[in-house]
């Protein structure tokens, strides 16, 4: 059986192990912009669905419905 030791690492250890693998700590993800947050809530298919509507709703000149449509887009991808 071998033995423990209970009052831990020297710090002569501590300074080799340090050098050898580093500081123990996560390294930090950076954050996503607010672009990137803006431009993944636009793939959905649900906003496709939507934008292809609008499209269809100029090309049939119902100006004020299209302008409803992507307003809805808009506020659904800024929220």
């Amino acid at each position: 059986m071998t033995q423990m030791h209970v009052d831990g690492l020297t710090d002569s250890q501590v300074q080799e192990l340090l050098t050898k693998h580093g500081p123990n700590i996560l390294p930090e993800a950076k954050p996503p912009s607010n672009w990137q947050i803006f431009l993944n809530q636009v793939k959905s298919p649900l906003v496709y669905v939507l934008i292809a509507a609008g499209v269809v709703t100029i090309f049939m000149d119902h100006m004020e419905d299209a302008i409803i449509i992507f307003a809805a887009v808009i506020l659904n991808a800024a929220l």
